[in-house]
């Protein structure tokens, strides 16, 4: 499979995440800029509702249904908006256009990012070596098949042996599960984890920059540039380790605070699409919902404040007021009183970071979970943030960066005192490092502004130079230096990401993936040799999770969230002595397996290792081989009948 032939998959893949929100956005009267950076989260908010409430009355989840979901709304929107009286300063935000100039740098950013991934994996359909990407596509996978996809269905999927478990944000998954798999469903997903991702983060940052600094385009510019840069973004977290809706829905977060300064600076009273693209937030993954409300709060309150005043005169507005308060205070206790809230809370892989690592991490801006020191990045942008302190431009954004960077902190803190403080993000640094590297892009898109024009104004340029030449070559220069090292760092993430290469003796940290080459062949040759509806053992870290998603086998380990009985994992540490230990074609027989797949070499990353039972690793002694792949195969369980 080439990446030509994925073209098309990724067309609609942009087709399915933005134009829902598009046509929603153009039907409310916004336009422009913000409009494309709000609209995946408004096609999330509006999809992932309509996902709920379909199922609900029994209507199968398709492309049909969520087309016609999608044309009912717009037509609701439009009347309601013929009907009301609006002035023009009460209208959505348009919104500036693109340009030429903007267009191009958005797609330096965009192809910044997935150009070194593309060349790493050397084709679309690699299977992505990380925790949590079977899971997603699996979760997929089973919502085309059911033709259901709400919070409630992945939760049972997710965590089938626990009642914990009551909602599992979806709307990644539903929006994903309309894109056709002409080109097989590896393709679909890989395209669906990456295109959306990269384009949503840096439109959004460049709409940010926009609305922060609309006296100033070219900040814009030099801030969808400098998305490739190599800083963190959600990208990251997508590839390693496979946290994919969070990497989306954080990639949502400076499209939609865009539109929340443009809103708060215009005081407009439609916040229908903004209040539709936080439940899309929300839907896609919650953290990233309580991000956005967290970084919102510098335009916020201020925009506030004067309403508030002016409520606080009267007892009627008072009693508003309080109710108001009292509903926040309500949501809040509800969400933290929820299992799943309790379950999430109680989650914290990550270790503490010692202060002096912490320090080095914000200096150098190496937040993530590769190496990455975009250390150019990291000065222009604390010059940026110096110069919107000083020229009252941009303040907001500072205080809105130093409260990304304080939560981050906090996750890394050793004191349970301030770490509790991210419970909801898991406490883990990971799930808010991308946040703080764009909200510092803008900023250093700012400082690289301001330092080109103050030294074309201080330095004497050549004769032959004019001063719009000397400040294109400065800030050419200046980008070069930032953004030279970020596909590098980029390229050996995702080599790393989606490596086949099997070691001969895996050493500790060194990467052993999902599935070699000659596995994934021998997965897609396999159909006609098994029943899908027999059971196949097998571990979930080696191939029979990805049997299970792409050839719709049934497997007693789909991901690795479903445990296994004590029946599969005796067969798995007795299977050499199959045909001997009469206690093993017992519990065979009890299972009602007819094979098992056995792979010497799980799942290995180099940033974890995590042994558990029953992970199939050793050959029956006489098995009846179905299928080989080097040291992995598949062994018919038969004889045990």
């Amino acid at each position: 499979m080439s990446w030509l032939g994925a073209a098309p998959v990724a067309l609609l893949c942009v087709v399915a995440f933005w134009a829902p929100g598009l046509l929603l956005a153009r039907a409310a009267g916004m336009r422009g800029l913000y409009a494309v950076a709000i609209a995946p989260a408004v096609t999330a908010g509006l999809l992932g509702c309509f996902s709920i409430l379909l199922d609900a009355v029994g209507i199968r989840w398709s492309w049909l249904s969520a087309a016609a979901a999608t044309g009912l709304t717009v037509l609701v929107v439009v009347l309601v908006r013929r009907t009301r009286q609006r002035s023009p300063d009460a209208s959505a935000p348009a919104g500036p256009g693109g340009g030429a100039v903007l267009g191009a740098a958005i797609a330096v950013g965009v192809l910044g990012q997935l150009v070194p991934v593309v060349v790493a994996m050397g084709r679309p359909d690699r299977v992505l070596n990380a925790w949590d990407a079977l899971f997603h596509l699996s979760a997929v996978q089973d919502a085309r098949a059911a033709g259901r996809v709400t919070p409630m269905s992945l939760a049972s999927l997710a965590a089938p042996d626990s009642a914990t478990v009551s909602f599992y944000p979806h709307a990644w998954h539903a929006v994903t599960a309309l894109v056709p798999q002409w080109s097989g469903a590896m393709v679909t997903v890989n395209v669906a984890s990456l295109v959306p991702v990269v384009l949503a983060t840096v439109v959004g940052m460049a709409a940010l920059a926009r609305a922060v600094f609309p006296d100033v385009p070219s900040v814009a510019s030099v801030t969808a540039v400098l998305a490739a840069s190599g800083v963190v973004a959600p990208l990251g977290i997508a590839l390693q380790p496979g946290l994919i809706p969070n990497a989306f829905a954080l990639s949502l977060v400076p499209g939609v605070l865009a539109c929340v300064v443009e809103v708060c600076r215009r005081r407009s009273s439609d916040w229908f699409l903004l209040g539709l693209a936080v439940v899309g937030i929300t839907l896609v993954h919650p953290n990233a919902g309580l991000t956005l409300a967290l970084l919102s709060l510098p335009w916020v309150v201020p925009a506030l404040a004067s309403p508030v005043r002016r409520l606080a005169t009267g007892w009627p507005g008072r009693v508003a007021m309080t109710a108001a308060v009292a509903a926040a205070v309500a949501a809040v206790v509800v969400v933290r009183s929820s299992s799943t809230a309790q379950v999430v809370a109680a989650i914290h892989q990550k270790p503490p970071q010692p202060y002096a690592e912490l320090a080095v991490r914000l200096v150098t801006g190496n937040l993530g979970e590769w190496p990455v020191y975009p250390i150019v990045v990291t000065v222009l942008a604390v010059v940026g943030a110096v110069v919107a302190v000083r020229q009252r431009r941009g303040r907001a954004l500072v205080v809105a960066a130093v409260l990304a960077i304080a939560l981050y902190a906090c996750a890394a803190s050793p004191i349970d005192a301030l770490s509790s403080v991210t419970r909801l993000w898991y406490t883990e640094t990971r799930r808010i490092a991308p946040v703080v590297g764009m909200l510092l892009v803008p900023l250093a898109a700012a400082g690289v502004v301001w330092t080109v024009r103050e030294a074309a104004r201080r330095v004497e340029l050549p004769a032959r130079l004019s001063a719009d030449a000397g400040r294109a070559v400065l800030g050419g220069l200046l980008l070069v230096l930032a953004v030279g090292l970020g596909p590098l760092t980029l390229t050996s993430l995702a080599d790393d990401s989606f490596s086949q290469s099997v070691p001969d003796r895996p050493a500790t940290f060194d990467r052993v993936p999902y599935l070699s080459q000659a596995e994934e062949d021998m997965i897609r040759t396999i159909g006609g040799r098994l029943d899908p509806d027999d059971l196949l053992l097998g571990s979930s870290f080696s191939g029979a999770g990805h049997l299970a998603a792409l050839t719709g086998q049934r497997v007693n380990q789909p991901y690795h969230t479903t445990l296994l009985s004590p029946e599969a994992v005796y067969v798995s540490d007795h299977l050499a002595d199959l045909g001997v230990d009469p206690h093993v074609c017992a519990d065979v027989r009890a299972l009602g397996a007819h094979a098992v797949y056995v792979d010497p070499y799980p799942l290995h990353s180099t940033y974890w290792r995590e042994a558990t039972p029953g992970e199939f690793v050793t050959a029956p002694r006489d098995g009846v081989v179905l299928a080989r792949a080097g040291d992995t195969a598949i062994y018919s369980l038969d004889a045990c009948y």
